[in-house]
Formats: C-alpha cells, sequence, structure tokens
C-alpha cells in the first residue's frame, strides 16, 4: 500500500495540484523584480516581463524567464536558454502556458545573435519546434528553483 501511494503522490495522480502546482508567489514576484530592473515590454500585442538569471544551467550560458501577458486574459511563462557556439547563438525557449512549472513546448533557433536566434523562431515556428526532452524538463525545473532563489521565495 505505502508503494502505491508514494507512486501515485511521485506521478501528480493523487493530488495532481500540488504535484503540479506554481509557486504563488512567482509570478508577482517575477513580475515585481522586472519592473524594478526596467525589463518590461508593454505593447498593443500584450505585456512581457523579463527576468535573467545570474547563473547558467546546465550546459547553457544564459538564461531567462519571461512572463507573457496577452490582451485576451491568456498568460505564459517562457524560458530562454542560449548557447554560444562558433557559428553564432542557439536559442531554446519552452513555453509554460498553464503556469504549472511544466513546459508544453519548446523552439530551437539561431543566428549570429540573440535577436537573430529569436527572430528565426519567431518567423517559423512550426519549422523551429522540437520535442520536450527529459533533459530540457531538468533545465526548466533547476531554471524554476534558481528563480525562487533569485526572488527571495527559497530560504
Amino acid at each position: 500500500m505505502r508503494v502505491i501511494l508514494s507512486l501515485l503522490l511521485g506521478a501528480g495522480l493523487l493530488f495532481p495540484a500540488a504535484a503540479r502546482a506554481q509557486d504563488p508567489d512567482v509570478i508577482p514576484g517575477l513580475k515585481k523584480a522586472a519592473e524594478a530592473k526596467g525589463n518590461v515590454s508593454r505593447s498593443a500585442e500584450g505585456t512581457f516581463y523579463f527576468k535573467w538569471l545570474p547563473q547558467p544551467v546546465r550546459s547553457f550560458e544564459k538564461a531567462y524567464f519571461r512572463l507573457s501577458e496577452l490582451p485576451k486574459g491568456k498568460h505564459y511563462l517562457t524560458l530562454g536558454l542560449m548557447k554560444k557556439t562558433p557559428g553564432g547563438v542557439v536559442l531554446t525557449i519552452m513555453t509554460d502556458p498553464h503556469l504549472d512549472g511544466t513546459p508544453d513546448e519548446a523552439y530551437v533557433g539561431a543566428g549570429k545573435t540573440l535577436a537573430e536566434a529569436d527572430r528565426a523562431i519567431a518567423a517559423r515556428p512550426e519549422m523551429s519546434k522540437g520535442a520536450i526532452t527529459p533533459e530540457l524538463r531538468q533545465c526548466f525545473k533547476e531554471a524554476m528553483e534558481d528563480l525562487r532563489w533569485e526572488l527571495g521565495l527559497r530560504q
């Protein structure tokens, strides 16, 4: 019985909301931190809050979170992971549209600069879409933990 209970808890089947729920202070904390640093972009498409992580995540050199608030009440949390190569920059973006700490989609783009890599994804998202591998899920989890530390939510 104890083994079955631990398996159900681990898989999030018994208490799915508790197993997958985002820390309720992460989103307001991210918005506050972005506002304090001036890392907010407002446009007709929505409001976007950015937070760079000071420590690299795994084999990536830079990482940032972006919270997108779109006009129709939709919210997305995005993790961008950047890696420099001899040919330029490779950007991997993972999206968490449910704000539950679990990425649903991944996109990969390349360019000479970060902006070019981002434009490559935006120009052809269907061609840039990739699989969410276990390694990428782990990167997302580690980056979320780093974000919590940065926001002072974990002591």
